[in-house]
């Protein structure tokens, strides 16, 4: 059977993740799942938050079915600002011999973080961003790149 990965992706709303996320795709034959793909309706991102808990329960389920089912590998593109938010993916993508590379995009500054929350699709506010911000959690297994990075970045396996 061939290799089979399961790349997370972790950064700030803006970041880049998504646009990371598509270069895997065509690379890598990959199925993404986001909890950002609950609030698209008709080709529109209609965000609730209340509904946000339902988001990352159905991304999850998603998860689960499309790793224990098929032979892609996947791309889990969601913020994940604590370790503890990613966990359980890299754990069933361990239970099913996946290989896990975990990419970071780095926000090292507040000049990042506005060019970030400039740019974000789905109008975080910066109060979030920034939020999300002071209580990242750095992941030491993780692979640190910059968002300018991404359109040249290739994943070592």
């Amino acid at each position: 059977m061939a290799t089979r990965y399961c790349f997370i992706l972790r950064g700030l709303p803006g970041a880049g993740k998504t646009l990371l996320a598509t270069k895997l795709v065509a690379q890598y034959d990959a199925l993404v799942f986001s909890a950002n793909h609950y609030f698209m309706l008709d080709g529109v991102f209609r965000y609730e938050r209340k509904l946000v808990p339902k988001a990352h329960s159905d991304c999850w389920g998603k998860f689960l079915f499309a790793v224990a089912k098929s032979t892609n590998s996947v791309v889990v593109d969601n913020s994940a600002s604590q370790l503890w938010e990613y966990e359980k993916y890299v754990r069933f993508a361990e239970l099913h011999e996946m290989t896990i590379h975990t990419i970071e995009i780095r926000c090292d500054d507040e000049a990042t973080l506005a060019l970030f929350h400039g740019r974000n699709i789905h109008d975080v506010p910066l109060y979030a961003v920034q939020r999300m911000k002071a209580r990242w959690e750095r992941d030491p297994r993780a692979e640190l790149i910059h968002s300018e990075e991404i359109l040249h970045f290739e994943v070592a396996v």
